[in-house]
């Protein structure tokens, strides 16, 4: 699936995934803590651009690779739709690429 980037942005995530042998690629998240800490995104930077979380259109909790995540498939205030998601055990968010 290929994220809806700019082409300067988009070109930065591949070498990065490439250089690192990976799909997914870490990212910072403004997430909103409730009962329990990175509940759920309210805003993520890829690159140097940030964007904000219109709407959650579909949460999920999972296991992948032995690891528990939470993924979240986001539609941004650009009209945008990404999928997100937040590996517990890592304390870490991703943006899934593949």
């Amino acid at each position: 699936m290929r994220i809806p980037v700019g082409r300067e942005v988009w070109d930065s995530v591949q070498r990065q995934a490439h250089h690192r042998e990976m799909t997914d690629i870490p990212i910072k998240v403004r997430a909103y803590s409730g009962y329990r800490a990175e509940e759920r995104p309210m805003g993520f930077l890829l690159g140097d651009r940030e964007y904000r979380v219109k709407e959650i259109l579909r949460s999920t909790h999972e296991e992948r690779g032995g690891k528990r995540v939470r993924s979240f498939r986001v539609l941004t205030e650009e009209k945008e739709v990404y999928s997100l998601y937040y590996a517990e055990e890592e304390d870490q968010w991703y943006l899934e690429t593949a």
